[in-house]
């Protein structure tokens, strides 16, 4: 049934339904919540008499905090849409005009578009409305106001600059007067647009550690992101977190955390080539307790010897490598020679590699080939005389 043609006691069924669903970990249908909210908005206020009506004013407050806080995320929770943004700001302001969050944000959405003229009108409105009575809720913060004087700014500059580049281009006729403008001159303001939008690039995300909140560039979010302390500090291999902070769990979860693309590329490279063929040959039960054992056997040698925090699935990777010379070390031969030199070259490559390269854990690289020849020591391989394929 359309949610039009329900009632309000459906209505509000429904609604405590999306709720439950917008706690859970799909996050919900936001756009049927605003929907829902929509309809029962125009129901109750459409009957003053209705027993709901005095709940008339909690509805609209939910359904503009809908608009505001969800309304980016309609298409899909996970991703942001600029154009189902704004359409929810908009239809927001019909219900309450004295939003000054939502005029900011429109603003910062057409000032992304170099929309300036009407990305003005809209900073302007957001200073307008924040030096009024206004809910908390929709107030902007003490950043976002300061912002939000430079935007404006900037919209006026760029605006002039418009202005002055199409006065440039103008094809002027011969009879009018160039010097016939009273206390005319350029505007020494057109320097401060580069500043402002250096500025405004660089405080334009909030970025939240545990030691701080600081306002910083796109770029220096990315950096964070991929930096190394932070991919230690979430799960890796790091001393203090085990010793004061007992997360045991480090000890496997730091496998599967990478230094970097390149460091998870190389590893999914070796997992790819040398991973099947021993899987193959020793089956997925004593496959999996060789992964289980290099991975935790590593990280207790890193954690006994290294002095530094590691990440990274190499113990793993370099355990196959020792399952692969535990087949050629083998008396009963299940290794062709041409798949045996294969084998030589590449343990020989790859810890020539580990030796060479500075970032390379040589401890959880040796303790994972060890390992990986110990397990293949004590797995029972019957069958004899087979292959392992190139």
């Amino acid at each position: 049934m359309p949610i039009n043609n329900k009632s309000i006691e459906e209505l509000l069924d429904l609604e405590e339904a999306l709720q439950e669903s917008k706690e859970s970990e799909d996050g919900g249908d936001f756009s049927a919540l605003i929907a829902v909210y929509e309809s029962l908005y125009k129901k109750i206020s459409g009957d003053k008499d209705s027993e709901y009506a005095p709940s008339l004013e909690d509805i609209k407050k939910r359904l503009i905090t809908c608009l505001v806080y969800y309304g980016t995320y309609l298409k899909t929770i996970y991703q942001k849409d600029d154009a189902a943004s704004e359409m929810c700001l908009k239809k927001a302001l019909k219900y309450d005009r004295n939003l000054p969050i939502v005029y900011y944000r429109l603003g910062f959405l057409h000032y992304k578009s170099e929309k300036y003229t009407s990305a003005l009108i809209h900073f302007q409105n957001a200073n307008r409305f924040q030096q009024a009575k206004t809910s908390e809720t929709y107030r902007m913060t003490e950043q976002q106001s300061y912002n939000c004087h430079l935007y404006l700014a900037n919209c006026g500059l760029f605006i002039a600059v418009h202005a002055k580049e199409s006065l440039d281009d103008l094809e002027i006729d011969s009879n009018v007067n160039l010097e016939a403008i009273p206390k005319y001159e350029i505007s020494p303001f057109y320097g401060l647009i580069n500043e402002n939008d250096t500025y405004l690039e660089k405080h334009a995300f909030l970025m939240t550690t545990n030691k701080e909140n600081k306002y910083c560039s796109l770029e220096e979010c990315n950096n964070a992101l991929t930096n190394p302390e932070i991919v230690y500090h979430i799960g890796g291999l790091d001393k203090y977190q085990i010793i004061n902070e007992k997360q045991y769990y480090r000890f496997f979860t730091y496998a599967f955390l990478h230094n970097g693309i390149s460091h998870l590329l190389l590893n999914l490279l070796l997992f790819v080539f040398a991973g099947p063929p021993v899987e193959k040959q020793i089956g997925r039960v004593n496959f999996l307790m060789l992964f289980i054992s290099t991975v935790i056997f590593s990280a207790i040698i890193c954690f006994i010897f290294a002095d530094r925090p590691s990440v990274g699935s190499s113990g793993f990777g370099y355990g196959i490598l020792g399952m692969l010379t535990w087949f050629v070390m083998r008396k009963n031969k299940i290794v062709d020679k041409e798949s045996k030199n294969i084998i030589i070259l590449s343990v020989i490559t790859s810890f020539i590699f580990t030796l060479t390269y500075s970032n390379a854990s040589v401890l959880g690289h040796f303790s994972g080939f060890i390992m990986g020849i110990f397990i293949g020591g004590v797995i029972d391989i019957n069958r004899s005389g087979s292959k392992v394929q190139q």
